[in-house]
C-alpha cells in the first residue's frame, strides 16, 4: 500500500511539473545620506553614511502556486563614526497558494535574519527566526480582509537577558468606493515573552500590546492623492527590563529601542503628486506620542526624576522618485529629506534630526 501511495505522489508531481516554470530575479540599491544626529539625542552627532543592499529571489511558479526562495543583505558604512558600521543578512522562503481562481492567496513563510556590528557595538549583534502565515479573502472586487499570524525568536548573543519570543495576531479590512476613496482598518495583538527568567536582574518576564490602525485615502485629482492614518498603541501588560552596571542602570528601551516599553498614538498625512509618467513627489507629516511605563526621566544632573519619560514627536518628509527605465530597464532613483523634532521631559532626548539622502536602485 505504501509503495502504491508513493508512486501516486511521484506521478502527481511529474504531471504538475509540466505547468511549472522557474524565474530568477535580482535587485540592488545604493544610498548615500547625511544624518546630522545619528544617535537621536541631545549630543547631536552627525555623519555621512553609505549603504548598499542586494537581493536575489528564485520563484517556482505554477497556475495557482508560487514558491519563492530569497536572500537579502545590507552593508552600511559610517564615514566618521566607523564603529557604527554594520551588515545584515536575511534568508527566507515563502509559499503562496491561491485558494480560488479569483485569488484568495494563502501565504506561509519562514526567514532567518542576522545583524553584525563592529568594535564595541558588537554587543548589539542579534539573530531572528520568523515564521508567519496570512490569508487574504476577497468579499467582492472592492472589499477584502486579511488575517495573519507571526512568530519571532529574537536572540541577542551578548545581551541574552533581553532575548525574547514574540507572537503577533492581526486582522485587517479594506474597502474602496467609486468616489476614489479607500478605507483600511485593523487590529493587532502583540505578545512578548523573555527567553530567560528575570530572577538574576530587574524587570518583567513578559508584556503585551494592542495596536489599532485606521487609514483613509482619497484621489483628489487625476494625478493627485491624499492619505491619512491613525495608530493607537495600548499596553495590555506593560513591562521591560534593565541591568545594573556599577552606579548606573541601563534600560532596555535605551539600549534596544524596545517598542513594548511605551504606548501612545501616531497620526499622519501624506500627499502624492505624479508630476509626469517618470517623476513622482510625496510629502509627509506625522505626529506621535510615547508614554514610557518603566523608564524614569532624568534631569540635567543625570539623576532620575519622580516621573516617567514622555515624548512628543513631529516629523516631516519630502521624497522625489524618478523612473529611469528609458535609460536602463529597471533603473530608478530617489532623493529624500526628513526632519524630526522630539520634545521630551528627559533633556537627553530633546533633539532634532535632519537626513538628506540620495538613492539609486536597479531591478533585473
Amino acid at each position: 500500500m505504501k509503495i502504491y501511495f508513493t508512486l501516486a505522489l511521484i506521478a502527481q508531481s511529474l504531471l504538475a511539473l509540466s505547468n511549472v516554470y522557474a524565474q530568477i530575479s535580482f535587485s540592488t540599491k545604493g544610498e548615500t545620506y547625511y544624518d546630522d544626529n545619528i544617535f537621536n539625542n541631545a549630543l547631536k552627532t552627525g555623519d555621512m553614511v553609505s549603504s548598499i543592499s542586494l537581493s536575489a529571489a528564485y520563484d517556482i511558479e505554477s497556475e495557482r502556486n508560487n514558491l519563492q526562495l530569497y536572500y537579502m543583505n545590507n552593508f552600511s558604512y559610517f564615514r566618521e563614526n566607523i564603529f557604527k558600521s554594520s551588515n545584515s543578512h536575511k534568508f527566507g522562503a515563502v509559499n503562496t497558494y491561491l485558494l480560488s481562481e479569483d485569488g484568495n492567496p494563502l501565504n506561509i513563510g519562514i526567514n532567518y535574519s542576522v545583524r553584525n556590528n563592529r568594535d564595541e557595538f558588537y554587543i548589539f549583534d542579534f539573530n531572528q527566526i520568523s515564521l508567519y502565515s496570512n490569508y487574504r479573502h476577497s468579499l467582492d472586487e472592492n472589499n477584502y480582509f486579511i488575517i495573519g499570524y507571526l512568530f519571532n525568536s529574537n536572540r541577542y548573543k551578548n545581551l541574552s537577558m533581553f532575548s525574547y519570543y514574540e507572537n503577533k495576531v492581526f486582522l485587517k479590512y479594506s474597502s474602496t468606493f467609486s468616489t476614489g476613496t479607500a478605507f483600511m482598518g485593523g487590529a493587532e495583538i502583540n505578545l512578548k515573552n523573555y527567553a530567560e527568567s528575570s530572577a538574576e536582574y530587574g524587570g518583567a518576564n513578559n508584556s503585551s500590546q494592542l495596536n489599532l490602525y485606521l487609514q483613509v485615502s482619497q484621489s483628489i485629482a487625476k494625478h493627485t492623492g491624499i492619505s491619512g492614518y491613525f495608530l493607537q498603541r495600548l499596553n495590555l501588560q506593560s513591562g521591560s527590563r534593565y541591568i545594573n552596571s556599577g552606579d548606573y542602570i541601563y534600560y532596555e528601551e535605551e539600549i534596544l529601542n524596545d517598542i513594548y516599553s511605551n504606548d501612545g498614538y501616531e497620526t499622519g498625512i501624506s500627499l502624492t503628486q505624479i508630476l509626469s509618467n517618470k517623476l513622482t513627489a510625496k510629502f509627509e507629516f506625522a505626529y506621535s506620542t510615547k508614554n514610557f511605563s518603566g523608564l524614569p526621566a532624568a534631569g540635567a544632573d543625570g539623576y532620575d526624576l519622580n516621573e516617567n519619560r514622555a515624548d512628543k514627536q513631529f516629523s516631516a518628509g519630502i521624497q522625489l522618485e524618478a523612473d529611469l527605465s528609458s535609460l536602463i530597464y529597471g533603473l530608478n532613483t530617489s532623493a529624500n529629506w526628513n526632519y524630526i523634532k522630539n520634545n521630551s521631559n528627559d533633556g537627553f532626548y530633546n533633539f532634532d534630526n535632519q537626513i538628506f539622502s540620495f538613492g539609486l536602485g536597479w531591478e533585473f
